[in-house]
């Protein structure tokens, strides 16, 4: 099964958006802290994590 040729359904569009934009906040705040290059490189691994949460949970849906 190949996570792209799954629909999206509102819920999880939502949803997939309202991470989206609370990870870009989390970054304009990183961006004010001095461990920046660090901590952005853990919110990339949480973003990733979230995709891949988020394509299971579609597989699992379908």
């Amino acid at each position: 099964m190949d996570a792209i040729n799954i629909p999206y359904s509102p819920i999880s569009l939502i949803r997939d958006i309202i991470v989206r934009l609370s990870i870009r906040s989390k970054v304009k705040d990183i961006a004010r802290t001095d461990h920046f290059k660090r901590k952005i490189s853990d919110l990339k691994i949480d973003e990733i994590h979230l995709r891949i949460v988020f394509v299971s949970q579609r597989i699992m849906a379908s």
